[in-house]
């Protein structure tokens, strides 16, 4: 513990992960490079889905409601 401006802090550290990746500080300020699974749309408000992870996610969420619509309607009847 270090004394910084009158406030306690703790020390901050560094652990190396691999000589091709960056260093992965305890404070994760460091992350991993890879694109964006959802990012602004050009046209419109709102984010929409840039990668296979993305569309994966809105087809689950689509799913899962189409599902749950389906499900209720049977309850009722």
């Amino acid at each position: 513990m270090e004394w910084e401006q009158g406030r306690l802090s703790a020390p901050t550290a560094s652990v190396e992960l691999a000589p091709q990746t960056k260093y992965l500080s305890l404070r994760g300020d460091a992350m991993p490079e890879h694109e964006p699974w959802f990012g602004r749309k050009r046209i419109g408000f709102g984010w929409g889905p840039r990668t296979w992870q993305g569309w994966l996610i809105m087809a689950l969420l689509t799913a899962v409601v189409v599902g749950m619509t389906i499900f209720g309607a049977m309850q009722n009847s």
